[in-house]
């Protein structure tokens, strides 16, 4: 059996196995060979968990994510007003990866990848415990958790060899309820991205094109200028979806791990709340950006350059701000955005001994290049936004074409 599960695609197997858990999957049995065969399709490791492991730290993980992934897909179909079911499937594969698609009968479904949320818990309590972010949440560094120096390798390079395949447990209760936190914000990002592309018509406008299915991290090899403007403009939608509500969501709510710290007003405990989210979001995007910023292969990749998205994720932090009714004449602090690129980029030199001292995540993307490239993306989805409308459900609203704008750097980070 692998580590990360084993597929059964009957009801009898899995009655038979007796470690059956109905939190791995919600596809009813007529669709399972149909997903199955799609996924392997993408990932021949891709088998959808059926029955749990035997290793017992992989099974508490995958239980937590399926519960994660239920609660999620519920609360934005309340929100959203959806009456369309949405099935969604955990996958035993170490690839870190999520899918939507489209099942017979146009059903729609969404696949997280075991290894996105393995991979991603690990690096967060990685990243915690080094001394650059150990001191700020005021926990204790455990030099443990470096595995530098890496000689040679430049700082992205360095990134992806922190992705260990399996957990990095936490010592105590004020260590775990911090992970747990960050982790949970992870997930929610990574599965409320992939719900935005089944609620948002954009399988249906792939179906057009003969594709049923939306594979996150696919490389295009011969398509067109158009089609892959089109793909980025499904992204950055998804982005957009996904970090309104988790960064909204998450200064509206109180967090469990705040009993581990004193505020002396609302507006310290909100000021926590988004540089927590925004930590979450940075390591989302820095693993997003896998290597150095290429414009000559931009387009060769389905999403935005991982710095691009951050800096259109952060657009959305200032939104949720503004529009939250109790931090009315609080001034957006900017600064926080700023910080956790930061303190996050002395993380990751703590655990690698990689350091590039001028290195900022942003300041990747040339500026003349990165506004033309905003214009164009904004200009494409202008194009396809009335088609979407068509095969959108729910009763929340898309971006409307009219209403996107650029940030300043002084409206984002106050400078």
């Amino acid at each position: 059996m692998s580590e990360f599960g084993k597929p059964g695609l009957t009801r009898a197997q899995r009655k038979l196995s007796g470690r059956y858990h109905g939190l791995l999957t919600n596809l009813p049995a007529r669709l399972q060979r149909e997903a199955q065969a799609i996924l392997w399709k993408q990932d021949p490791e891709a088998d959808i968990i059926f029955e749990l492991p035997l290793d017992e730290a992989f099974s508490i993980s995958a239980i937590r994510a399926g519960r994660r992934t239920n609660t999620v897909i519920s609360a934005i179909r309340k929100s959203c007003e959806v009456d369309e079911p949405i099935y969604y499937c955990l996958v035993s594969s170490p690839a870190i990866q999520g899918c939507s698609f489209l099942l017979q009968g146009n059903t729609r479904c969404i696949a997280i990848w075991m290894g996105a949320l393995i991979i991603g818990q690990g690096l967060i309590n990685r990243l915690l415990v080094t001394p650059t972010l150990a001191k700020r949440y005021r926990i204790e560094a455990r030099p443990e958790a470096s595995i530098g120096p890496l000689d040679g390798l430049d700082t992205f390079e360095a990134f992806q060899a922190l992705r260990e395949p399996r957990p990095f447990g936490s010592l105590n209760e004020d260590e775990r309820d911090l992970v747990s936190n960050l982790n949970s914000q992870f997930a929610a990002f990574l599965i409320s991205h992939e719900i935005a592309h089944v609620l948002n018509g954009h399988l249906f406008l792939s179906a057009a094109r003969d594709r049923r299915e939306l594979l996150e991290w696919e490389e295009f090899a011969h398509c067109s200028g158009d089609e892959q403007w089109t793909a980025h403009a499904l992204e950055w939608d998804a982005d957009m979806f996904a970090g309104v509500r988790i960064i909204g969501g998450s200064l509206q709510t109180s967090l469990s791990v705040e009993k581990h710290f004193r505020f002396k007003s609302l507006e310290d405990r909100l000021r926590f709340r988004l540089y927590n989210t925004m930590i979450s979001i940075y390591i989302a995007c820095r693993l997003f950006q896998r290597r150095k910023f290429d414009p000559q292969t931009v387009l060769k990749e389905r999403h935005p350059p991982g710095a691009m998205r951050l800096g259109l994720l952060m657009t959305q932090a200032y939104s949720a701000w503004i529009q939250l009714d109790s931090a009315a004449g609080i001034p957006f602090p900017g600064q926080i955005l700023h910080e956790v690129i930061t303190v996050c980029e002395e993380a990751i030199t703590d655990l690698t001994g990689v350091d590039e001292p001028t290195f900022h995540l942003l300041n990747v993307l040339p500026p003349e290049w990165a506004r033309s490239y905003q214009l164009k993306l904004f200009a494409k989805w202008g194009d396809i936004h009335p088609e979407l409308l068509k095969w959108k459900i729910g009763s929340h609203d898309m971006i409307p074409p009219n209403e996107v704008k650029e940030l300043t750097a002084e409206e984002l980070f106050g400078l």
